[in-house]
């Protein structure tokens, strides 16, 4: 893989602050607090939710249907903590 869609990434996830970018040092993964987990999930939540509302109106039923699907697996998965589950459901939704 060349290093330039690396590099990008990388930049990406720092200006998410997820990953901090340090001159001739490399990259490290940020420390993730209990409380940044959480304005995560709850922002995630919002975009699948206005996600759900746009599939609706679009009257699409293969989108609704991969929607339905994908929030029935991650309850799922929710509901028995099994982040594996969560992960493998993230790598599926387009």
């Amino acid at each position: 893989m060349s290093r330039v869609p690396v590099r990008e990434a990388l930049r990406s996830l720092s200006s998410e602050g997820l990953v901090r970018l340090e001159p001739r040092r490399g990259a490290t993964v940020a420390e993730i607090t209990p409380k940044i987990v959480a304005e995560l999930v709850e922002v995630r939540a919002l975009l699948e939710g206005l996600n759900a509302r746009l599939a609706a109106q679009r009257h699409d039923p293969e989108i609704v249907a991969q929607l339905r699907d994908t929030l029935e697996r991650g309850d799922a998965a929710a509901k028995n903590r099994h982040a594996r589950g969560t992960r493998t459901i993230e790598r599926r939704v387009p």
